[in-house]
C-alpha cells in the first residue's frame, strides 16, 4: 500500500528509492516517534525530485497507516456525548437481529418488496461483465508489467558489463585475490549509508550480508558491481538481482553463460572460423585476380594466428571440462540429471536463484 501512496505522491522517484523507503517503514517500530516518518521519507524525496507539499501530505498519510488512533492504548474522550438509559433498548434491538427471530411475524405485518426483479438481474449482468472486463485488463498489466521487468533485468546486465568488462582470468595467475578496501562511503537518495567503512574479504570464503530491510545491503553489493568501491580492476564482480526471471535456456547452460571470457572466446571462435569460411568462398571463385588472392590469403593467416591463441586460451582455462563442472556444481545444489536439461522458466523462484548462485 505504501508503495503505490509514495509512486503517487513523487511519480519520478526511482524504483529503488521507493523500494528503500517502503522496506524502511515495514521493517521499524515508530510508535515512540510520529516525527521519525518524516524525518525519514521528507528528504530523500526532497531529493528525488518530489514537491514539498505533496510530501508533506503523503508523510500524514504514511503516519495514519502506520500508527492508526483507535490502535493507541489508555483513556480517551468520546466525541459524542451518550445516553446510558438509552443503551439497553438498543442492546435489544442488535440481539434481535443477531438471533433467528422472524421479523416479519415479529412486526405483525408483511412488507411487500418494492424491487423490480427482470431489472435487478440486469444490473447484476451488467456489473458481472464489468467486472470481467476489469480482470482481463489487470492480466493484461501483469504481463506488461513482467515484460517491462525483464527489459530493465537485460539493462541492468548490460550496465553492470560496461563496469566490468570482460576480463582474461589466464593473466591473473599469481595475483592476491583478497579485497581489502578502507575509509569509503556510500550514500543513496541523499543519506549516507556508510561512513569511514572498511570492507575485507577473503579469497575463497563465502560471506553473508545480514541485515534489516532498507539498510543498505543491496546498496552496498551494488555499488561493488559498479565499481564505485575500488575493487582491484583484476578480480571479476558478478551481481545476482534477487529476482530471477526464467526463459527457454536450459539450466546447465544458464550456468555456462556465467563464465562471460569462456561466452567471449566461444563467440570469437565462431566467428572467426565464419570469416575464413568466406574468405575460402571468395578465393574459389573464378574472376578473382591475383592480387584479391593475396590479400584475402593475408587475412586468412592472420585470422588463423589469431585461432590458434583463442584455442590456447580454452584449453588454458579447461574449456571442455566446463559443462561437466557446472553439471557437478547443479548436482550439488539439488538439481537432477534431467532438471538440469529443463528450460529456467519452469522452475520456481527459489530453485531459479539457486542457478544464480551455480
Amino acid at each position: 500500500m505504501s508503495i503505490q501512496l509514495i509512486r503517487r505522491a513523487v511519480p519520478e522517484a526511482d524504483e529503488a528509492i521507493v523500494e528503500y523507503i517502503e522496506g524502511y517503514l515495514r521493517e521499524n517500530d515508530f510508535e515512540e516517534d510520529e516525527d521519525a516518518i518524516v524525518d525519514f521519507v521528507k528528504p530523500i524525496l526532497l531529493d528525488a525530485g518530489g514537491e514539498e507539499a505533496k510530501i508533506d501530505e503523503l508523510c500524514l498519510h504514511l503516519s495514519s497507516l502506520i500508527m492508526p488512533r483507535e490502535n493507541k492504548r489508555g483513556l480517551s474522550k468520546l466525541e459524542h456525548s451518550v445516553q446510558m438509559s438509552q443503551q439497553n433498548a438498543l442492546s435489544a434491538t442488535a440481539s434481535l437481529t443477531r438471533s433467528n427471530a422472524d421479523l416479519e411475524h415479529v412486526s405483525g405485518r408483511r412488507v411487500q418488496s418494492q424491487v423490480n426483479q427482470d431489472k435487478l438481474r440486469k444490473a447484476e449482468a451488467k456489473i458481472a461483465s464489468k467486472m470481467l472486463k476489469r480482470q482481463e485488463k489487470s492480466n493484461m498489466k501483469v504481463e506488461y508489467e513482467a515484460s517491462r521487468l525483464l527489459d530493465e533485468q537485460k539493462a541492468l546486465q548490460e550496465q553492470y558489463k560496461m563496469y566490468n568488462p570482460i576480463l582474461d582470468y589466464t593473466t591473473t595467475k599469481g595475483k592476491n585475490k583478497d579485497i581489502k578496501v578502507e575509509n569509503f562511503d556510500i550514500s543513496f537518495a541523499g543519506r549516507r549509508i556508510l561512513t569511514d567503512a572498511n570492507l575485507t574479504l577473503a579469497f575463497g570464503r563465502r560471506y553473508g550480508v545480514v541485515g534489516k530491510n532498507g539498510i543498505g545491503k543491496s546498496t552496498l553489493l551494488k555499488a561493488m558491481a559498479r565499481r564505485e568501491i575500488a575493487v582491484p580492476q583484476h578480480i571479476s564482480l558478478l551481481y545476482v538481482e534477487q529476482e530471477v526471471v526464467g526463459d527457454d535456456t536450459p539450466a546447465v547452460e544458464m550456468v555456462l553463460r556465467a563464465d562471460v571470457w569462456r561466452e567471449h572466446l566461444l563467440e570469437k571462435e565462431r566467428d572467426i572460423s565464419a570469416r575464413m569460411a568466406a574468405i575460402d568462398s571468395e578465393q574459389a571463385r573464378e574472376d578473382v585476380d591475383e592480387g584479391e588472392k593475396t590479400i584475402l590469403e593475408s587475412e586468412r593467416n592472420k585470422l588463423n594466428t589469431e585461432l590458434q591463441e583463442v584455442f590456447t586460451k580454452l584449453s588454458d582455462i579447461e574449456s571442455d571440462k566446463a559443462e561437466s563442472k557446472a553439471s557437478a556444481i547443479l548436482a550439488g545444489l539439488g538439481f537432477g540429471t534431467d532438471q538440469q536439461k529443463r528450460p529456467t522458466r519452469e522452475f520456481s523462484g527459489g530453485w531459479r536463484m539457486r542457478i544464480s548462485l551455480a
